[in-house]
């Protein structure tokens, strides 16, 4: 049974991808991570499904809370290809533009600090005839 509400599906199809969106911008920017930010980010999306079926499923009228516009609006949102294929787009069109910005900045302009990880990850940094480079010393103008 798939009924489509526009407000409210197009609202909570939106809920999803900004939750997605934000969780990947966060993993995307963390250079150092901890188990609470596994935790955080792994358990994230997941309780925003369970806050989502919740939401759904409380009938808010009869507790005096409001209407019940979002009855049962999981269930007929979750039935529908758009939702999904909204929650798929929205974020790679969201992050698609910083990452552009990004790559270009490391690739063409990269900073002291993006030499030094690139230096780390090829496990240059630490051989001696390296050692009396200064790479952090701003370059004369």
């Amino acid at each position: 049974f798939c009924l489509e509400r526009a407000s409210f599906d197009a609202g909570l199809g939106r809920y999803v991808s900004l939750s997605l969106t934000a969780n990947a911008r966060v993993v995307h920017e963390t250079s150092r991570w901890t188990w609470l930010n596994v935790a955080a980010v792994a358990l994230s999306v997941p309780m925003c499904f369970v806050w989502y079926l919740a939401i759904a499923y409380v009938p808010l009228a009869s507790m005096g809370l409001g209407t019940n516009d979002l009855f049962y609006a999981a269930q007929n949102i979750l039935c529908i290809p758009r939702f999904w294929l909204i929650i798929v787009l929205l974020p790679i069109a969201c992050l698609l533009p910083a990452y552009a910005i990004q790559t270009y900045r490391r690739l063409w302009h990269p900073s002291n600090v993006h030499i030094l990880q690139e230096l780390e990850k090829l496990s240059v940094i630490g051989a001696p005839e390296l050692d009396n480079v200064d790479l952090l010393r701003e370059p004369d103008v």
